[in-house]
């Protein structure tokens, strides 16, 4: 018991003696008088309202990180400097090579790796203006470096923003072909081949699921032709725009020959966000119907240079040629063509680039000399393709519309056009481009209109005749080789599907009419003795809202079922 008692007390005595000394030193710090211990204990807390709690409302703005200035533009400094468009915060155009421009160093070493190392003058008068987040409107010729400018501006912003799957789409690339959109994205592909963002491509005529799986997963630059663009909008949940900052048009003159292409334009731009920056390309004229159906802020005018020098010259007064063939002879007709001028330089131009490479691939296993440019090789293997065959003496260069429009055109002696031109009137522009040589068309009986279309468009034309016995007949050597080999049973396959496709969405639907074209003589030119199975509807291909075209309905479980649904990240 004496224990706990002793030990009571001295605790008593103390807290007295402690209540003495602290009465003899004074108050403590902050206390208005001198009592108690209770007084001591709480001084220690720390008071309910500091002063130094007063700069909380006005709170420090978050950090951003590297590139988030230009993807957000809610501050009043970004809406100025983006919609001012005054010549006093213009971006300076005196850059000289890509080294001189706000590039990461992965662009500026893959752009190395591509050859390019001084820019072009669209490239000079466009990428800052672009990378300082400005709306653009630009003039300038084919193959004058637009396409490169386009992505690896955009693609710079893209990376420098951290943007990552789940934040969506926030850049789309607006093109007028198929053809034309995979030539961006195999460029589009190796200026992002470091980076962890996601590329996709939404075009006309393709399988409509797929898509709205990417979509679905992410794809944060988007690369489409308007109509399918619209139909995502409308009917893909999935699709996440909320983050869009940049919209690029490409190939505008293109985009505007386009039926009800105003209509398309003014519900895109009316479903994308108004806060994001504009860019429209073309190669010949600016069409102000479309520049004023878009939302643009005080965009800067922009021409290249040469651009005057550079305009298709007058088409009147070139000659034309053209062949009529009927669809089971139109490749013997091309090889022993080929066979017979095989000293000569030829440019033969296909439709798809599933036929591109079918028939460069059989060309070549025939004993031909070819060089092939499509979109499904890289931006240096077309260089150096197309290099290779500048430099020859003779050969076959094998390409695309899309890829013979984005390059300048050799001297060559002939340019045969294989399949009917995806763009008639591009068509008819590009034959004011070349100089020296003949050009040649193989068209069907049934297609002899297009002959008129020409002449309306003041292009003099000639008919090739030949006869029957001038073809080398390799009918069975073909269908041999493509029965027997695999890899070139699937190119053929896949050649035959897309020119079926081309067919029944052709711009000219009156001259080229699915309904009178023989399939099974079609199908001889690409080495079927009968066709292979491919259920193509063109009720269905010619509305663009749909276009599912497969060789066989879709197997079960092909695709998944449900489409998950799911909220924008902000970025």
């Amino acid at each position: 018991m004496g224990g706990p008692i002793n030990s009571a007390k001295k605790r008593k005595r103390a807290e007295k003696d402690q209540s003495e000394k602290s009465s003899k030193m004074g108050p403590p710090i902050g206390t208005s008088d001198s009592s108690g211990v209770k007084k001591v204990k709480n001084s220690s807390r720390p008071r309910s309202k500091p002063p130094t709690r007063s700069p909380r409302s006005h709170p420090r703005p978050k950090q951003q990180t590297k590139g988030q200035g230009e993807l957000g533009s809610d501050t009043d400094e970004d809406r100025n400097v983006q919609g001012s468009g005054g010549e006093d915060d213009t971006p300076t155009q005196d850059s000289k090579v890509f080294t001189d421009l706000k590039l990461s160093t992965e662009i500026l070493n893959l752009i190395s790796s591509m050859g390019f190392t001084e820019l072009t003058s669209i490239q000079r008068k466009t990428m800052p203006l672009l990378l300082a987040g400005k709306d653009v409107i630009a003039l300038s010729k084919p193959s004058s470096g637009k396409t490169l400018a386009v992505l690896a501006s955009i693609i710079s912003l893209v990376t420098s923003r951290n943007v990552k799957p789940r934040n969506g789409t926030v850049a789309i690339i607006l093109t007028s072909t198929r053809e034309s959109a995979l030539r961006l994205l195999g460029v589009a592909s190796e200026l992002l081949s470091n980076a962890s963002q996601t590329l996709g491509i939404v075009t006309d005529g393709s399988n409509i699921r797929p898509e709205v799986e990417r979509l679905a997963n992410g794809v944060n630059i988007l690369i489409a032709t308007p109509r399918r663009l619209l139909e995502h909008l409308n009917t893909t949940p999935a699709f996440v725009i909320r983050n869009l900052k940049n919209l690029v048009i490409d190939d505008a003159e293109h985009i505007a020959d386009m039926a009800g292409v105003q209509d398309i334009l003014a519900n895109i731009d009316k479903v994308l966000p108004k806060k994001r920056n504009t860019a429209l390309f073309s190669a010949e004229t600016i069409d102000e119907t479309v520049v004023e159906t878009l939302h643009f802020r005080s965009p800067h005018r922009v021409q290249a240079d040469d651009q005057a020098e550079q305009q298709p010259e007058p088409i009147e007064g070139r000659a034309q040629g053209y062949v009529l063939i009927e669809p089971e002879k139109r490749f013997l007709l091309l090889h022993s063509f080929l066979k017979k001028f095989s000293r000569k330089k030829i440019i033969v131009v296909f439709s798809s680039t599933s036929a591109a490479r079918n028939y460069a691939d059989l060309l070549s296993i025939l004993e031909l000399k070819v060089y092939q440019v499509h979109a499904k090789q890289t931006t240096q293997q077309r260089a150096s393709n197309c290099s290779r065959f500048n430099a020859a003496q003779g050969g076959v260069l094998i390409c695309t519309d899309a890829m013979f429009r984005g390059h300048d055109i050799p001297s060559v002696d002939w340019i045969i056009q294989y399949d009917p031109p995806e763009d008639p009137r591009e068509y008819t522009s590009r034959l004011g481009r070349f100089f020296g040589g003949r050009s040649v068309i193989f068209l069907l009986p049934d297609e002899r209109m297009f002959v008129g279309y020409l002449n309306e468009a003041k292009v003099e034309t000639e008919e090739f005749e030949f006869s029957s016995k001038q073809l080398v007949n390799i009918q069975s050597q073909l269908e041999k080789l493509v029965s027997k080999d695999y890899q070139l049973h699937c190119l053929a396959k896949d050649a035959f599907r897309s020119y079926l496709k081309n067919y029944a969405l052709h711009a000219l639907p009156s001259i080229f009419d699915y309904s009178k074209l023989d399939v099974a003589k079609a199908a001889k030119s690409f080495g079927f003795d009968t066709p292979p199975r491919v259920d193509v509807h063109p009720d269905e291909a010619k509305d663009r809202s749909k276009g599912r075209m497969t060789y066989a309905p879709p197997k079960p479980g092909a695709f998944p079922g449900r489409v998950i649904r799911r909220r924008a990240t902000a970025v």
